[in-house]
């Protein structure tokens, strides 16, 4: 999926390591470029890029292991999932996904869920060999999935379908089916458990989804083609990109409470576990924002190889 078509992101723990083989520290961004077929590694102190990482072409989406060891980076073109060692910076094992994988979130199983952009399906698969062990119908392009705080649950925001089907993440059952606005892409899950957030692109939308009763409460309006979505550690502060506005907003509650400019086609974002910065992949502008939360002002904007649609951050009491 190039530039032009749908693509983005979610948002678990990755890791940094300065000089070779040295360990990984929290509080690091780490970027996914499309175009250029990178992991960046970026120190959120000094914003220094450490590292990159050579993936294969196309990559469309990743996540992470939930010990942050491996990186786990979807290929939608190529039916593939790469699995990278995240100490030695390689693409350690390739495994063969159906379809066209695009969103993928680890559970603490040793799985991988990944939807079938190019159909209905959520598969998920065994992390180590790849094996498909079971298998869903989400609703049409299956973009975004993300796991509650506990594991139990397994969202994913079908695009084409105007819905979020949740499922039983030990069955695949489905629990419910919840209608939202029109073209759901990124979805986010709460720490706390009891919410969801759903930026739907098309409806210039957020729908905040209660967990607990799979209900919809809340359509927020945002920007132009919200394309990212994220809460902060404590969830009091959603944060999400507005594609063609060229802006984020920040929600507090179930209001708007400010917005501010970014880069160019700003997707993927994600908020430090203190809850001050985020940063934001600007995809055509191939840089990252990084957002002071309480002026809502961007502070810098670092180059980074073309592309970047992801932003991940490790969290304190990530891997070594």
């Amino acid at each position: 999926m190039q530039r032009g078509r749908a693509g983005v992101a979610v948002w678990l723990g990755l890791a940094l390591w300065s000089g070779i083989m040295s360990p990984v520290h929290a509080g690091t961004a780490v970027i996914l470029s499309q175009t250029a077929a990178k992991l960046t590694v970026l120190d959120t102190e000094t914003h220094d890029v450490r590292a990159t990482i050579d993936l294969p072409k196309s990559p469309s989406h990743f996540t992470v292991s939930p010990d942050g060891r491996e990186a786990y980076v979807t290929h939608s073109e190529l039916g593939q999932v790469s699995v990278v060692d995240l100490a030695s910076r390689a693409v350690v094992r390739t495994l063969r996904a159906p379809g066209s994988p695009f969103g993928v979130v680890a559970s603490r199983r040793n799985t991988l869920f990944v939807g079938h952009w190019n159909s209905d399906q959520v598969h998920e698969l065994d992390a180590g060999t790849g094996a498909v062990l079971r298998s869903a119908t989400a609703g049409k392009a299956p973009a975004h999935l993300a796991l509650t705080a506990d594991g139990k649950l397994l969202l994913a925001a079908a695009r084409e379908a105007d819905r979020v089907t949740i499922f039983d993440a030990a069955t695949l059952d489905v629990r419910a089916t919840v209608p939202v606005g029109r073209a759901p892409f990124a979805l986010a899950t709460s720490h706390d458990g009891r919410s969801a957030a759903v930026a739907n692109a098309q409806a210039g939308t957020v729908s905040r989804i209660d967990s607990q009763t799979y209900r919809v409460v809340k359509d927020v309006r945002v920007g132009a083609m919200p394309y990212g979505v994220a809460f902060s550690a404590d969830d009091a502060t959603v944060i999400v990109t507005n594609q063609q506005s060229g802006t984020v907003s920040l929600l507090v509650g179930d209001a708007v409470v400010t917005t501010a400019k970014v880069g160019s086609y700003p997707e993927g974002t994600a908020i430090a576990p203190d809850g001050r910065t985020a940063y934001v992949a600007n995809w055509f502008s191939d840089d990252v924002s990084v957002i002071d939360i309480a002026t809502a002002k961007q502070t810098a904007r670092i180059k980074v190889p073309g592309g970047p649609r992801t932003v991940v951050i490790l969290p304190d009491g990530g891997a070594p």
